[in-house]
């Protein structure tokens, strides 16, 4: 018996092919088979279609469809490679997957009647820098020198991913995408973004693949995105463009704000960029906790063991699966 076949639109492959960031030439060039489902010369099997969707990370739905969607980011991201105009395929699918997360936290705040963190969007970039840095170390309990207490940048990056995790902020470090390896994370694509309107479950993300310091910096950049409620991202340090002008008076504000919470501790920070870091890398647990979020594992292991969210859910919420979802669960509690 033959396999069922599908028609496709020829266009639906080159724009699936173009939208994963493949030159559409070279790829038709090394997949022969596909360049014949383009030209209608084969129809391909399901199999073959899957396969096909697999490799240039797009929903099969997708393919099913007269034309391709209008797909725009959910967030604006400032500088870097995503900010002309063409959509960052890795940006976009690490904004969903953070946005499916906070969903969830919605729902498990609303039904169990948890305290929303009441500093979102209660300030402004009318708001002086310097009182929102000191409401930073107040919001936060650090004292004035807490930095200084700490050996390296990724001691300083954990421990102030506890104080914004205590304050009801949830923090996600991420360096692939969907957990693929072959999808590494481009710094120059996005540095970190928060996701905070309209919402009683604020979320910040970092990319794990920019430095020690990048990753501090960023954390500092985005908690200020969440004081002044407004969800964004950024890829680039400065906040200005290559012409030297502001980009946004937001995303100006948010960096003027991390540089002088950073700037007493700036020597303190120089000397860390000089220190070869972490060269053996982190045991695997620490990582899987910094990509889950300690705080969401939390509270996705209260809901599991309560009955309130499925085994199923709680696997395709954290990408792990049997014992090694037990395993991590219990580390984290």
């Amino acid at each position: 018996m033959n396999e069922a076949t599908m028609t496709i639109p020829g266009q639906m492959y080159l724009w699936s092919i173009e939208r994963a960031g493949y030159n559409v030439d070279e790829f038709l060039r090394t997949h022969p088979e596909v360049a014949a489902f383009v030209q209608q010369q084969v129809r391909p099997t399901i199999k073959q279609l899957e396969q096909f969707a697999k490799e240039v990370y797009v929903p099969l739905g997708y393919l099913l469809l007269h034309e391709p969607p209008v797909e725009t980011l959910p967030i604006p991201i400032y500088g870097g490679k995503t900010s002309n105009g063409r959509l960052g395929l890795d940006v976009y699918d690490t904004i969903l997957d953070v946005r499916l997360k906070q969903e969830w936290l919605e729902e498990y705040y609303e039904e169990n009647e948890v305290d929303s963190s009441p500093f979102v969007g209660k300030y402004s970039t009318e708001t002086p820098t310097s009182d929102m840095v000191g409401f930073i170390r107040q919001c936060l309990n650090l004292e004035q020198n807490w930095m200084q207490t700490l050996q390296t940048p990724d001691k300083a990056i954990d421990y102030l991913v506890d104080k914004m995790e205590a304050v009801g902020v949830c923090v996600f470090f991420n360096d692939v995408v969907d957990g693929d390896e072959r999808r590494r994370f481009d710094v120059e694509q996005c540095r970190g973004f928060a996701l905070t309107t309209d919402t009683v479950a604020p979320v910040i993300f970092v990319n794990s693949n920019d430095s020690s310091a990048g990753r501090l910096y960023t954390l500092v950049y985005e908690f200020v995105h969440v004081l002044i409620g407004v969800s964004a991202g950024y890829a680039g340090y400065a906040d200005t463009d290559a012409d030297g002008g502001c980009q946004d008076n937001v995303e100006a504000y948010c960096g003027k704000v991390a540089a002088e919470f950073l700037a007493p501790d700036h020597l303190l920070i120089q000397k860390w960029r000089t220190i070869e870091e972490n060269p053996i890398g982190e045991p695997c647990r620490t990582t899987t906790a910094k990509r889950v979020g300690k705080l969401f594992a939390k509270h996705l292991y209260y809901a599991v063991r309560s009955g309130q969210t499925l085994y199923l859910e709680a696997y395709r919420l954290t990408g792990l699966y049997g014992k090694a979802f037990d395993a991590f669960m219990d580390s984290v509690n």
